[in-house]
């Protein structure tokens, strides 16, 4: 069995398999929901947000380490090259 990502039980959960009705179920843009979908996984900054809206089914420790897991690794800043 595959197991599916936060972000596609979350649609599932509060939308019904409809990113827009999940993202008016959270309080943002629908293409806010659509854009974490494309990516695949919720950016970390929303993990609490996710946590209550979702009563404790979706914890913030999930999205935290999916978002960890596949997450964009932060560019370094040009001042740190310059000085290696």
């Amino acid at each position: 069995m595959i197991e599916q990502s936060v972000i596609e039980r979350l649609i599932l959960l509060l939308g019904d398999g409809h990113p827009s009705k999940a993202a008016v179920a959270l309080g943002k843009y629908p293409s806010q929901v659509t854009r974490w979908r494309r990516q695949g996984y919720i950016p970390a900054m929303f993990a609490l947000v996710v946590e209550q809206k979702t009563g404790g089914v979706i914890t913030a420790r999930e999205i935290l380490l999916e978002a960890a897991r596949l997450g964009r690794k932060p560019k370094k800043d040009k001042d740190e090259d310059e000085s290696e």
